[in-house]
Formats: C-alpha cells, structure tokens, sequence
C-alpha cells in the first residue's frame, strides 16, 4: 500500500503515553487507513443530496402512502451534504495543515513547494471545472461571466464574489484556498522568524475574507490540522463514542437550521446549538473519528479490498465534486423535473443523474485531475526546484489533498 500506518504501538515516538509527542518523519508521505473511502463518501452525499433535490419534490411533499420509515431514512441520508462538506475541511486541515504545520516545526518546510503543491492540487481539476460551468451556463442561458471566472479562477467566490454560472458548490473552494494561504504564511513567518510584507499583506486579506461570512469554517480546518499534529497512538472506543456523540449533536443543529416541509423544525430549535457551534461540534466528532479510524488498518480480506476500491473511487471525488452541479443544471435543461412519488420510473431517472455525474467525472479527472503529479513536477523542473515525487498513486489519501 505504500508508507507506514500511523498507531500501531511500535510506531509510536517516546514508547509512553496516548499521544505522539515528535513529528512522525518530517516530510514523509504516510498512507492513513479509510480516509480515501471518507473522501469519496463525503463527495458522493453532497452529489446524493443535489441530485435528490432535483429529482423529487421533498419528502412531506410525497403522497401519503410514500411518507414511510423507509422512505423517510432514504430523505435523511440525503440531506447531509452540508455536514459532508465540513468533513471535507476537517480531512484538509488533518492532511495538508497538520503534515504542514510538522514539517515546520521540524525544518523542512519550503515556502515556493509549498505554494506549488497547494496550487496545481486546487487549480489542475478547479480550471476544467470552471470552463465546464461556462459551457453549460451558455447553453442555458447564453450568459458569459468573464470577470467572475477570473474572480472564481482566484478563489474569491464564496468569500467574496458569486459562484460562477450557479455552481453551489465552489463556494468551498474560496475557503479552502484561503485556509492554505493563511497556513502557507504563517509557516513562512515562523520559518523566517520575521514578518515579510507579502506575508504580512496576505495574512491580512485572508482574515478579512474568512471574516466576512462564517469564519468558524477556519476553525473546522485548523481543529483538523490539530487532530493530526495531536493524534492517539492507541485506539479508544471511548474517542470513538465521544467522537460519535459529537458529530451527531452537530448535526441536529446543522440539519435544524435547514427548512424542512414535514418536521415541525422550529419547535425544536431552542433545544439544539445554534449554526456556527454546531458546525465546530461536527469538526471536533469528525476528528475524534478521524483519529481512530486511521488506527485500524485493513487487514481481513474484505477489509482491505474495500480499501484497494476506495483509493480509485477518491481520485475522482474533488473533481466529481466539481462538477456534477453543472451537469445537473444541464439535466433540468434537458428536461429532468421533480417527481411527486417513487416509481420505477422516478428512481430510474435519480439512479441515472448520479451515474452520469460520476461518469463524467471520471472521464475529466483522468484527463486532469489524475495527472496532477506530472503538473507538479513540471511546474518545479520549470522553478528549479526538485521535481521528484513520492512513489504513490494518483488517489491515495497520502498525497492526494498534498
């Protein structure tokens, strides 16, 4: 599988106590167990969550034959995507800024591989991305938005500016690159053990920006990184039902903010943390989660054959990510319309929507996102920095998010 597993007893640095207490090799490429499956999973419930948005009228909507347990848990686990999305922050503090944050404490970090890494991770899927949501948009409305493509090419939406051509979910990415940026200097300042301009002037923007809307979403990413840096040796099924409890309490505050055409939703929100909390309550139980997860690697059969199918399934889950909401606009184009009950016909259409996002996203990220290690390595053979790579594929969790 490539690298070591973090946990096991043998690894742990000192020998004494819960927590490791030493960077584990500085600038290594360690292979976390399950946090492919995670990526994918996470991706898929919001593509699940959009697509059934789309496909069918809500569930108090249905007829009253239809409103069954069954039918109600099938709702509810596609109402998640939000929570899927803070998952999402967690795993990108947990392997960009805690392995980031290691590497500095222990010396290796370079600011220009840094900057490079982070860039062709963001922009190598985000750019095929943006100009898929421009053709789409045109073909639905004939619009064009130059200066928004620039604005969203820059990572601005979400903070600053409007997603482009409606595509909901690159508002995640305005915070997600701003959270590098902010990690990436922060590291510089320490590193140098001064304040450079350039540091000084974009620590400022960034603050500005995360402020704006929702800036405990920087506390989410930053609980991750620390979840990495401050990871158990040892699993607990105490951590994991604390972590489980956590999450779960986030949740219903996250889920009872939405609006809901069937639950009485209001009469139970003074019972509940309201929004901001909630989300650093699903940050905090994901990392607790996290962090046990990655101590039990695969080892019976079928363990670690979900595990092997897991690391192709996230080498396209940021692309997929990407770009199924075009798609879906696209489908309503073309003439795909909210259900009013389940059929055959129905859930055929709902099965469809999502096997064509996955398709297309598949078929995009080998063109692109897959060849994100060769985009890196030429951009430093073209800045004179060392192009080798770590031995790794394209999807695995080790390196895919560095």
């Amino acid at each position: 599988m490539g690298g070591r597993w973090c946990g096991r007893r043998d690894r742990a640095i000192g020998g004494a106590g819960p927590y490791l207490e030493a960077p584990l090799s500085v600038g290594s490429m360690q292979r976390f167990a399950w946090l492919d499956l995670v990526r994918f999973l996470a991706a898929m419930a919001v593509v699940l969550m959009h697509v059934r948005a789309d496909a069918f009228v809500p569930f108090g909507s249905l007829p009253p034959s239809q409103q069954n347990p069954l039918v109600a848990a099938g709702f509810a686990l596609t109402r998640v995507g939000n929570e899927a999305v803070i998952a999402f922050f967690v795993l990108s503090g947990f392997l960009v800024g805690g392995r980031t944050f290691e590497r500095t404490a222990g010396g290796s970090f370079r600011a220009a591989d840094y900057a490079i890494d982070r860039a062709s991770r963001i922009l190598v899927p985000l750019i095929p991305a943006l100009v898929l949501s421009v053709m789409v948009g045109w073909v639905v409305d004939r619009r064009v938005e130059p200066l928004l493509f620039v604005g969203n090419l820059l990572s601005l939406q979400g903070v600053l500016l409007p997603v482009l051509a409606g595509n909901a979910p690159l508002w995640s990415l305005g915070y997600e690159m701003w959270f590098y940026i902010l990690a990436g200097c922060a590291c510089v300042v320490v590193s140098r053990r001064r304040m450079d301009p350039l540091s000084a002037v974009l620590i400022a923007v960034g603050v500005w920006l995360l402020t704006r809307t929702w800036p405990e979403l920087t506390l989410c990413w930053v609980i991750g990184a620390i979840g990495y840096l401050r990871r158990p040796s040892r699993p607990s099924p105490w951590l994991v039902l604390a972590g489980l409890l956590i999450a779960c309490f986030g949740i219903a505050g996250t889920q009872l903010d939405l609006s809901s055409a069937t639950l009485p939703l209001g009469l139970l929100r003074p019972f509940v943390m309201p929004l901001a909390p909630s989300r650093l309550a699903i940050a905090a139980g994901a990392t607790l989660l996290i962090q046990q997860l990655v101590l039990h690697p695969p080892r019976r059969g079928w363990a670690v054959g979900l595990e092997a199918v897991a690391t192709p399934l996230a080498a396209f889950s940021y692309t997929l990510y990407l770009t199924h909401f075009p798609l879906l606009r696209l489908l309503r184009y073309l003439g795909m319309e909210h259900a009013t009950s389940l059929g055959v016909a129905s859930i055929g259409i709902y099965a469809g929507a999502v096997l064509c996002c996955i398709a297309v996203a598949w078929g995009m990220s080998l063109v692109f996102e897959q060849n994100t290690p060769r985009v890196r390595a030429a951009l430093r053979r073209a800045s004179g920095r060392d192009a080798a790579l770590p031995a790794m594929a394209p999807g695995s969790t080790a390196g895919a998010l560095e």
